[in-house]
């Protein structure tokens, strides 16, 4: 799927002045020297087509160690014809490359490559180099061997690199992942203005390195972490703009069924260069990279950036980016906003609750906000500007009805999970999917991660949360609570422990107890039953933690052996790590020490 032909590169002769041409054979020149370790300071290229150049488009200063293509080997110099192959003759290519810029860079003994976006035979290549070896001979006895570079070799060579192929000739795949460019242009859209968090260097260091192809790392997939709207995914977008010759290999997904997928086609294809960065890529979609890419990390690399907060399998490192200080907060606005007065971006920036997202969002509409005359009677309530200025009336009902779960499947073998919510809350389900979208793709306030919709950023999930529970659950809270359909009873009650308040977090608990109180020592062998209770139990450790001390208690050694760390078929870890890591959370608390200990003796 990510291979070229010839022909996809020869319809580069169908657009004028070549300039197509010239960008994409320029950009691959640095995808290759810079996943081989060369200096981009030793790539120099010029895009003016239409200007003398002296009869050298780009000129590489240094040899490319380990090249396997046998046109680096050595310091070079590449000419780009986007012109008929038929139509170029011996004179044409000795008129080349006597050029001045040509003959003095041969004269320091460089290689020339005359490369065209077409098509030639065998006896015309052959012809050609004899005319091109003649001419370099006669400018430099001991010239390496010049060589035309026709379209067949520049489809094989491309086909190396997906973000290339993607980026040039495949635009359609864009539904797979997004070439750098493409990602660069939505990510930067809100703030274009980057300001460095200092507290972040490290962070961004280790990711530079993680990125250098030539240098192994221990393990293919590096691991950002953080809250929703914190600031991950452009900490690693400004952190691949700055590593010269990276953005040429980098493909971007936030679908983690495309990443596993992007994963295993370069990992069958021995050749393919990447570096993947997989946004809302959950924990054992990261182990699932990490183990189809093990053997392969010398030449692919992924970047995988996760908010679920949960902590990575076997101890593997990560790397947490927390909310921005309130004066880095300061700065950003500034920067970007500076026609906003500053009393308006310190009080947006208050508001957001550290998130920069939504304060920009503030700022991106501060005239809207401004016209009303009082700033404070519109800040007073954040719920009031999202839910009654930003959205209309049936945006609100599909925002607070997805905010209900921490995300919910709409399509795939996931696709249940939104109909059963659209059931429970008597609501149309392709009404709602299409507003999901919409608010995804307009607003930004629902995210997609592969098959899931969530609402984003996470302040603005507790606000609608809150719009849920009061639009469906506060006239009867039990009978609301007893019908949750089963496929969404967990991610509901994870929803209730980041995002309700106190009152709803104790009504939730104390409808579970009775539920919890009937359990038996085989139930902790079942996955979807120690999930809820896990859940449970960090929502409320104090009510579920002795619970759950009895249950393991009471057990039997036999049964404790069956409480397994996998959960074959079901795509999660088994009950036993889901114990272990909400053990490994709540005994950091005095409070919890005792049944903590006594559960993971």
């Amino acid at each position: 799927m990510l291979k070229i032909e010839p022909l996809d590169v020869m319809k580069f002769g169908r657009t004028p002045g070549g300039d197509r041409f010239t960008l994409f054979v320029d950009e691959l020149l640095r995808a290759h020297t810079r996943t081989h370790g060369v200096p981009q300071n030793q790539v120099k290229t010029n895009q003016r087509t239409n200007v003398r150049d002296g009869g050298v488009d780009t000129a590489i200063d240094s040899a490319v160690p380990g090249d396997q293509t046998g046109w680096l080997g050595g310091p070079s110099i590449w000419q780009y014809k986007a012109t008929a192959g038929k139509k170029i003759t011996k004179k044409d290519v000795t008129c080349e490359i006597n050029k001045p810029l040509a003959k003095d860079y041969i004269q320091r003994g460089y290689a020339y490559r005359f490369g065209i976006c077409d098509e030639i035979t065998v006896e015309k290549r052959n012809e050609l180099n004899a005319a091109l070896r003649t001419a370099a001979t006669a400018i430099n006895a001991t010239a390496p061997e010049p060589q035309v570079v026709a379209a067949s070799d520049l489809a094989a060579w491309a086909s190396q690199f997906p973000a290339l192929v993607i980026r040039f000739f495949k635009p359609e795949l864009s539904a797979i992942a997004l070439h750098f460019d493409a990602w660069k242009e939505s990510a930067i859209a809100l703030t274009p203005k980057y300001v460095p968090v200092d507290s972040w260097l490290n962070v961004r260091r280790d990711i530079e390195s993680h990125i250098d192809l030539p240098t192994l790392p221990p393990r293919p997939v590096f691991t950002v972490q953080g809250e929703v709207g914190v600031g991950k995914t452009r900490l690693v977008l400004e952190t691949l703009l700055s590593s010269q010759g990276s953005r040429q290999v980098v493909l971007y997904t936030n679908d983690f069924t495309e990443a596993l997928r992007l994963a295993r086609m370069a990992a069958n294809d021995a050749d393919s260069k990447l570096i993947l960065v997989a946004d809302e890529c959950p924990v054992q979609q990261q182990a699932d990279l990490n183990d189809i890419l093990a053997g392969h990390r010398g030449r692919v690399r992924v970047i995988a950036i996760d908010n679920t907060g949960q902590r990575l399998p076997g101890g593997l490192p990560e790397h947490r980016l927390e909310r921005m200080a309130e004066e880095v907060m300061a700065s950003v606005l500034l920067t970007n906003f500076p026609e906003v007065p500053e009393e308006r971006r310190r009080a947006y920036a208050e508001k957001s609750g550290g998130f920069v997202r939504i304060a920009a969002d503030l700022c991106s509409h501060d005239a809207e906000i401004a016209s009303t005359g009082d700033l404070r009677i519109v800040l007073a309530d954040i719920h009031e500007y999202y839910f009654q200025k930003r959205l209309a009336e049936e945006e609100r009902e599909v925002l607070a009805a997805l905010a209900l779960v921490t995300n919910v499947g709409f399509k795939g073998e996931v696709a249940n999970e939104l109909q059963a919510l659209c059931d429970h809350l008597k609501l149309d389900r392709e009404r709602v999917k299409s507003l999901a979208h919409r608010l995804h793709d307009n607003l930004g306030f629902v995210g997609r991660s592969g098959r899931f919709f969530y609402v984003t950023p996470a302040l603005l999930a507790q606000i609608a949360f809150d719009e849920a529970w009061r639009r469906w659950a506060t006239g009867d809270p039990e009978a609301f609570l007893g019908s949750l359909p089963p496929p969404l009873t967990e991610k509901f009650n994870s929803r209730v422990t980041e995002s309700a308040s106190e009152e709803v977090q104790s009504l939730v608990a104390g409808f579970f107890r009775s539920w919890a109180a009937g359990l038996k020592p085989h139930d902790l062998a079942n996955s979807q039953v120690m999930t809820r209770l896990t859940t449970l139990a960090e929502m409320r450790p104090q009510m579920f933690l002795p619970v759950l001390r009895r249950t393991i208690e009471s057990a039997t050694v036999e049964q404790l052996k069956d409480v397994s760390g996998t959960a074959p078929g079901t795509g999660r870890w088994g009950p036993r790590r889901d114990l272990v890591w909400l053990l490994e959370k709540l005994i950091r608390f005095p409070e919890n020490f005792s049944d903590c200990e006594n559960i993971l003796l």
